[in-house]
């Protein structure tokens, strides 16, 4: 019914789940990935000031839109952010909160993608959220994402269709 009701308005498209609790986190490989960012990048706790940054620029907004506001995400959320020359290039946020956990968010800019900056920040995301006794949760929405996940100790269930829909 989705192509019916919606036209092009909705593209189906693929994602992969990951087991939940299957995880091999590494704590010393994570820390490795979480200490060597590109050179010329900074990864460091998301503020007021890299929640702004986020918010002002499209690529970015997925990081914190689900909060209410700056204060909201300040209280509850999470996040890693990628800096290069005093602009956000890239992070690793808390896209949803749940009891005990997080579902992880992460994004690169376009120009500083295949560098490691999603790498660092994941890794020191998934550590935080150990350190504070909460499960980072993964769905991946490509391929990319997924080779990501595995490498930071995920184990992927499989690929499942999915829906986006547009806002036109």
């Amino acid at each position: 019914l989705v192509p019916a009701v919606f036209g092009k308005d909705a593209a189906l498209t693929q994602r992969y789940a990951f087991h939940r609790g299957d995880e091999r986190f590494d704590r010393e490989r994570l820390a490795r990935f979480a200490a060597c960012p590109p050179p010329g990048v900074e990864v460091r706790p998301f503020d007021g000031e890299t929640y702004r940054m986020a918010m002002a620029a499209p690529w970015s907004r997925s990081f914190c839109e689900q909060f209410r506001s700056e204060e909201d995400f300040l209280a509850r959320g999470l996040g890693m952010a990628a800096l290069s020359g005093g602009e956000l290039v890239g992070g690793a946020s808390s896209y949803v909160c749940f009891s005990g956990g997080i579902e992880v968010q992460v994004e690169t800019r376009k120009d500083m993608r295949r560098r490691g900056v999603a790498l660092a920040c994941c890794a020191r995301m998934i550590l935080a959220c150990l350190d504070r006794g909460l499960y980072p949760g993964w769905d991946a929405a490509n391929a990319q994402s997924a080779a990501l996940a595995t490498r930071l100790g995920y184990r992927c269930a499989g690929a499942y269709d999915a829906w986006e829909l547009y806002r036109t």
